[in-house]
């Protein structure tokens, strides 16, 4: 059983080996720790380390090796690890690497310790004593040979072990290897026998072998032109570079270039070029995949054998020698590449390449060809020259990317201003502002974010804000990116347009709401009480941070408490304030009250209310009627009756009424402007508003409505005719009466004798006797206004002495009629503008409900 789980450790299959080592009855830790290994391979770290640990002091290094890699969980977890974990994988390796490996071991050894046993020599003969116990093995004599190539052995010595392994099991690997130490001792027959049966086992193994195959028959050719044999290997490299490149461009491309360089040495001007054209037909399309080293050189290239096993040649012949011979025979636009390939070539490969030869190769190059794949290197060529063109380096460099990126292209890893040495401010913008014109003209565009990541470090470091915010603003354009946008809201930031920054901040966050840098400055820049809601905005999203983000969530909460702070409103004690005065009033209503409890004015009051101010969310808040244009009474004095609505809980001021609404001095409300409050009211108010409407509407009232009804009206009657009053001073540029008892006497005297058409005539009178006397006298603005009350009392007793017709004024535009007028008298009486043109005492009223007489 033991031999059986040799066998499946060496097919790789490490459950099969596992269960072959489980069943052996005798071997004790040597068998165990097999099994270790097998576990070990299959990832199973606990399963193995509770194998191996309770017989640590017995373990081989094998066994050692294998416990110190399960502890930890595999080779590649040392480099993440805490170190004490990483002392005890030392610890175990230290006692793992210091004794010999038995050999019964040998072959584990070989296997595990190749890539970390330093002891060339102990691991030499490890694998000669490998080779010993298993002379038919040829993963023995493969390592053994690899040992002895490794360590500088002698080449023959090496072939004769592999040769002497030949037999039935033979791999392709080993013929490859055969075949490659063949080679190194120039026995060319030898070497294409060793690969003659080797590309036939590939074959045989049909499609998914197809690479390698071809590869094989690369090192044919190779060994041909070695041997003498030169046209056998043209026939076949001809062979090979009329395959599909779409399926096989390494090997096509690996053919073509060892078939230019037959050409080259041949002499034949014609065939050199034909076969320069062939080859680089595949060569441009190969650029940015490959290096231009591996474009004329060969590639180094892994070679996957279908059994599992893995060498690597590099392929066909260099075309480095014959610089001066493609230079010479190809035609403009293939000079101009062959002079780009070889430039760049030389430019990759010596980091002292001489800047100004480039520069000037590269623009010759562009004069003799238009492909665009030089584009890259031309804008090196702008930025390395004597004297620096860096506009037309950061547009061409531009378009270079673009032309990538929209083929799917990989973008060049080395650009204009990696290849000089801190280019000045004035280089950097100049390089920026092309850029931005090749922008200009294609954004939008998805790739133009990716082309500007290219300058973005360099831009914000030089702290060119300007440029940074004009590339990045049409890198975003359309874009849904949200790391995208954030650039241009950076660059609007940095340009201290705030409002802008804070506007594509947000759209950032409409896209990631975890984007921890919008979250970041949208805190920097809510500096004011203008920014207090949306600094609770974004306090939500900082708390809705991920579990694992708790080292961001604290940097953002002390953000956070520093936005908070400077958020907060100087007037936060006027609020105080104005709380404590609102907490004076009851609630609102929850029950309909009957409509004839409630009292004429304060019925009229509350419809009066509803009337002017408009719903603001939906029926139960109502804006200030000050925004509607609309005069609430004629004077502030029917406004007292907002005060008795309020103490019934009729109404309510809500909560977000702006502190302008008050007059606030220290910790007390001193006064109200009610045209400024929002109010709130209750769907009980609202009933109750419907039950008014219907008893105003009949002809019999409740006693007190019918008993408050001209009171109401002549008071009504007064504050217009008060209003009129200090509207004739007010339009003389006079301050009002002073004697405010004197106005009202007057506006009483007027009501209770005349209309209110009436009374603005006479009022009229007055001030124009006023103006007279202004005239004529020496007063004061202050003492023509009271002259006015003087002069209309006089001709209010001139008229009522005489009988005489007294002429009648309409409304003055300036002095409209007030909604609680209209509410009053054409909703409640009935009479709409008789009540203007009519004397109060003359106007229909409606009577109480009269007690049935007994009969």
């Amino acid at each position: 059983m033991e031999h059986a789980g040799d066998q499946a450790l060496f097919d790789e299959d490490w459950s099969k080996a596992v269960a072959a080592y489980e069943q052996c009855g005798e071997g004790g830790v040597r068998i165990d720790e097999k099994r270790g290994w097998c576990l070990v391979k299959s990832e199973a770290w606990a399963d193995a380390t509770a194998l191996l640990s309770p017989q640590r002091d017995r373990l081989s290094s094998a066994g050692l090796a294998a416990l110190a890699v399960a502890s930890v969980g595999g080779w590649s977890a040392r480099y993440r690890l805490e170190e004490p974990k990483k002392g005890l994988l030392d610890e175990l390796l230290g006692e793992a690497l210091a004794d010999d490996v038995p050999a019964y071991l040998a072959y584990v050894a070989l296997f595990w310790f190749k890539s970390h046993r330093r002891d060339g020599d102990a691991l030499l003969a490890h694998a000669r004593s490998a080779v010993s116990l298993y002379p038919d093995s040829c993963f023995f004599r493969l390592q053994l040979a690899e040992c002895i190539g490794r360590h500088g052995g002698d080449e023959a010595e090496r072939y004769a072990i592999l040769e002497a392994g030949l037999g039935a099991n033979v791999t392709t690997e080993y013929l490859w290897t055969c075949a490659s130490s063949a080679e190194r001792l120039a026995r060319w027959d030898d070497a294409l026998a060793y690969l003659g049966p080797a590309l036939a086992m590939t074959i045989a193994h049909g499609e998914g072998a197809r690479t390698a195959a071809q590869q094989l028959r690369i090192k044919q050719a190779e060994i041909l032109i070695s041997a003498g044999r030169e046209q056998e290997a043209v026939t076949l490299y001809r062979e090979l570079a009329t395959l599909d490149v779409a399926a096989d461009r390494d090997i096509v491309l690996a053919a073509r270039r060892a078939l230019l360089a037959i050409a080259c040495r041949g002499g034949d001007a014609g065939r050199v070029d034909d076969a320069l054209k062939s080859w680089l037909a595949v060569a441009i399309p190969s650029l940015g995949r490959l290096t231009f080293s591996d474009l004329l050189e060969g590639e180094y290239e892994p070679l996957y054998f279908f059994d599992g096993e893995v060498g690597g040649f590099a392929a066909a012949e260099s075309l480095v020698p014959y610089r001066a011979r493609l230079l010479d025979v190809a035609q403009a636009n293939e000079r101009g590449l062959v002079r780009f390939l070889f430039a760049c070539r030389e430019r990759e490969s010596d980091d002292d390449y001489d800047r100004q030869v480039f520069a000037e190769a590269m623009l010759e190059a562009a004069e003799e060809t238009s492909n665009p794949v030089i584009l890259a290197a031309l804008a090196t060529a702008y930025a390395v020259k004597k004297r620096p063109h860096w506009r037309l380096a950061g547009s061409i460099w531009a378009r270079c990317e673009l032309r990538c990126l929209s083929a799917g292209s990989p973008s060049a890893e080395v650009g204009p201003l990696d290849a000089v040495d801190c280019p000045s401010v004035a280089a950097i913008e100049a390089y920026a502002k092309g850029m931005r014109e090749v922008f200009e003209q294609v954004a939008p565009s998805p790739h133009l974010a990716e082309i500007f990541s290219s300058l973005r470090d360099v831009l914000s470091e030089n702290k060119m804000y300007r440029a940074f915010r004009e590339l990045a603003e049409l890198a975003a354009l359309e874009s849904e990116d949200p790391n995208v946008i954030f650039f241009e809201a950076l660059g609007a930031h940095w340009c201290r347009d705030h409002g802008r920054a804070i506007t594509r901040y947000w759209d950032v966050l409409s896209r990631d709401q975890a984007h921890y840098s919008s979250l970041h400055n949208l805190l920097l820049l809510y500096r004011s009480p203008q920014y207090a809601a949306a600094t609770e905005l974004v306090a939500a999203l900082v708390d809705a941070l991920p579990a694992d983000e708790s080292e961001a969530r604290g940097k953002l909460l002390g953000l956070l408490a520093e936005a908070r702070d400077a958020c907060r409103d100087p007037n936060d004690a006027i609020r105080a304030a104005i709380r404590s005065e609102l907490g004076q009033y009851p609630a609102l209503i929850r029950e309909l009250p009957k409509a004839a409890k409630i009292p004429l004015q304060d019925a009229v009051t509350l419809m009066t209310l509803l009337r002017i101010c408009d719903p603001a969310d939906g029926t139960l808040v109502l804006e200030p009627f000050g925004q509607s244009g609309k005069l609430f009474s004629p004077t502030a004095a029917h406004r007292k009756g907002l005060f008795r609505l309020l103490q019934t809980g009729l109404v309510a001021i809500d909560e977000d009424t702006p502190p302008v609404a008050f007059e606030v001095n220290g910790d007390r409300v001193r006064g109200y402007h009610f045209d400024r409050m929002r109010w709130r009211v209750s769907p009980a108010t609202l009933s109750l508003m419907q039950s008014i409407e219907e008893m105003a509407n009949k002809s019999v009232w409740p006693q007190a409505w019918t008993e408050a009804a001209r009171p109401l009206a002549e008071a009504i009657a007064e504050e217009e005719c008060v209003q009129y009053l200090m509207h004739v001073a007010d339009d003389r540029g006079w301050p009002s009466p002073d004697d405010d008892a004197k106005v009202h006497a007057l506006a009483k005297s007027l009501v209770r004798q005349v209309s209110v058409s009436q009374a603005f005539y006479l009022i009229y009178l007055g001030a124009m006797a006023a103006s007279d006397h202004k005239q004529r006298h020496p007063v004061s603005n202050q003492q023509a206004s009271n002259v006015i009350v003087l002069r209309a009392s006089q001709r209010l007793e001139t008229w009522m002495s005489e009988s005489r017709q007294l002429k009648s004024y309409s409304r003055n535009k300036h002095v409209p009629r007030s909604v609680i007028s209209q509410v009053f008298h054409d909703e409640f009486l009935g009479v709409g503008e008789r009540a203007f043109s009519e004397r109060v005492g003359e106007l229909p009223y409606p009577g109480a409900r009269k007690r049935r007489a007994r009969t």
